[in-house]
């Protein structure tokens, strides 16, 4: 019994996990505060997984949509945290490259390096 209790408690982590973090109602790419669309699909989807009563769909939506806002906080933290590091490691590995690379392969690489981090920055927006 105790064994099935910690797999029915790892599921519903996961399942809220998975809802409130790409399944989950709100701003996630391109939709809205609402059930509208497919993420009314979705929250329907996973209020019959989890077999929720009519009472317990708008507290398990708040509650991981709350779940959902802070994790987006975190991620947003920990970029802005970690991102003098990432700059110095960009800065380093492109000053050991100048001292291998012609000025024509190295304005190639800063190019590249420039729609790496745009493409990066554009992903990280969307979720």
């Amino acid at each position: 019994m105790k064994r099935l209790s910690i797999l029915a408690a790892a599921g519903l982590l996961a399942a809220s996990t998975a809802f409130a973090g790409g399944w989950g109602w709100g701003k996630h790419r391109g939709g809205d505060d609402d059930d509208h669309g497919h993420h009314g699909d979705r929250a329907a989807a996973v209020a019959w997984r989890l077999d929720l009563s009519e009472a317990q769909q708008d507290p398990v939506r708040e509650i991981l949509l709350e779940h959902r806002k802070k994790r987006r906080e975190l991620r947003q933290s920990m970029r802005e945290q970690a991102q003098p590091r990432f700059d110095a490691l960009q800065a380093e590995t492109r000053e050991k490259l100048s001292a291998v690379l012609n000025a024509e392969q190295l304005e190639e690489y800063d190019e590249m390096s420039a729609e790496k981090r745009a493409r990066g920055k554009g992903h990280r927006d969307d979720h």
